[in-house]
């Protein structure tokens, strides 16, 4: 036991003995200091009981229910006795600092917890160093969020006017645009926000975040400002992605370099294309199922060398994540990815398939319902983005005429459509873009 931790034992002590002298103030004391953090003692018995009668709306926190709670679970009285012998009552205001030292102990116990059980696993050798970096990173950045609390609104208004008078000096800036300028009206990509972008096979949705995140790179190059954009691509090896990305730059058609029918011309542009790539600062994993604890630890680190201004994970459906069912592993990555977007406060896109059952509809206009366990990617999400190109179905031979934004069928031609469904913070709306399909690349369209 540390010095820390001896001190959190006396003072656990005094603690207890004024609150049973003053169960007022229970309800104070019980909203900062949680009752698994007190030290092993009969001071921890007491304060569980007291906070449980507490938080119990059946029953009245008094002298006389602790009392007979406490003989119910055979507790020891003597303890009590010398308690009321040796205790001085305090004012609120130092309990408080007792709290916050008790807090404190009980941190420096788990952080001594946690990592001896990652050094058991290490010398056992029965996981790998990534696993258990991403774990231990992930416990411990729990324990940060569990120790918040409240904080005065006159404190929070502060921070927003000042927020508000950096708009108006337009030295902030709402979120990093995506580069399609019409979209940019409707939705950014924001600093801990999770955004999925969802739309049935054949739709772009690769193609679209990689357009996304050469515009953001290619921002920061110009700017000359730090940062990276990292892609984890479970779908793609990252040959694959840099091809993609460079076709949409150069606006070339890779198949035709791959038959060998392309022009010089197209096989210079292709160059050029990747020559430029190369000097952009974007990072792709391209892992084929890693797990969501995985993107964290390498997010981590990456994020230590290069801060991370946008992750896009392609795609959501592929993580390696191990549940019960699958609609709990969805719900789990979902969840995760959102965690990763707030733990280092930076946008998270993932892309994800919408379920078969728009196919069967004469109307392929997507709904937050399409997507796949719908309920629990929608509840995590900060946006909903779908995509959608009515060429794909008139093609397929789908008389069903398509009327979005006031066009009709023959405005589909060309066209593709970005339906932002959800938006936390911001308004929704249906986008067009447009879509050259023999370079797979999204662009700006008049609307």
């Amino acid at each position: 036991m540390n010095e820390k931790q001896r001190e959190a034992v006396i003072l656990a002590d005094h603690l207890v003995g004024n609150l049973y002298m003053d169960l007022s103030a229970v309800p104070l004391i019980a909203g900062m200091l949680q009752p698994r953090a007190m030290p092993d003692t009969p001071a921890a018995d007491v304060y569980n009981v007291m906070c449980e009668l507490f938080r119990n709306p059946e029953v009245r926190l008094s002298a006389g229910s602790v009392e007979a709670e406490l003989k119910q679970r055979d507790f020891n009285f003597d303890y009590i006795g010398n308690l009321q012998k040796r205790i001085i009552l305090d004012d609120i205001s130092v309990l408080y600092g007792y709290a916050q030292k008790i807090s404190d102990a009980f941190a420096l116990r788990e952080v001594d917890r946690l990592a001896g059980a990652a050094q058991a696993l290490a010398r056992s050798g029965t996981e790998g160093a990534a696993t258990i970096t991403a774990n231990l990173t992930r416990e411990l950045s729990m324990m940060d969020e569990g120790s918040g609390g409240f904080v005065s609104i006159g404190d929070t208004v502060g921070e927003a006017i000042d927020e508000v008078e950096a708009w108006r000096r337009g030295e902030l800036i709402d979120g990093i645009k995506t580069g399609f300028t019409n979209l940019d009206k409707i939705v950014s990509l924001r600093n801990g926000e999770f955004i999925v972008v969802a739309a049935r096979p054949s739709m772009g949705k690769s193609a679209f975040a990689f357009q996304i995140a050469y515009k953001v790179a290619a921002e920061l190059k110009a700017q000359n400002k730090p940062g990276c954009v990292a892609i984890f691509s479970a779908e793609m090896n990252k040959r694959s992605v840099a091809h993609r990305i460079s076709a949409a730059i150069a606006s070339v058609n890779d198949h035709r370099l791959r038959e060998r029918i392309a022009s010089a011309q197209e096989y210079a542009d292709k160059q050029r294309g990747l020559e430029h790539l190369r000097t952009l600062p974007i990072e792709i994993d391209d892992d084929s199922s890693p797990t969501t604890e995985e993107i964290f630890y390498r997010a981590s680190m990456l994020h230590v060398k290069k801060p991370i201004r946008l992750l896009i994970f392609d795609f959501m459906e592929m993580g390696g994540n191990r549940e019960r069912s699958e609609e709990l592993r969805i719900s789990r990555i979902a969840k995760d990815l959102k965690n990763i977007a707030k733990f280092l406060n930076i946008p998270v896109m993932a892309l994800s398939q919408l379920n078969r059952d728009i196919e069967k509809r004469a109307s392929k206009m997507p709904a937050l319902a399409d997507l796949r366990y719908s309920g629990n990617i929608e509840a995590v999400s900060d946006v909903v983005l779908f995509l959608l190109r009515p060429e794909y179905y008139i093609k397929r031979g789908d008389t069903q005429v398509f009327r979005m934004a006031g066009k009709d069928r023959e405005h589909a031609e060309g066209v593709a459509y970005a339906i932002v469904a959800k938006h936390r913070n911001g308004p929704v709306g249906t986008v067009p873009l447009a879509f050259i399909e023999r370079y797979a690349k999204f662009g700006n369209l008049a609307c």
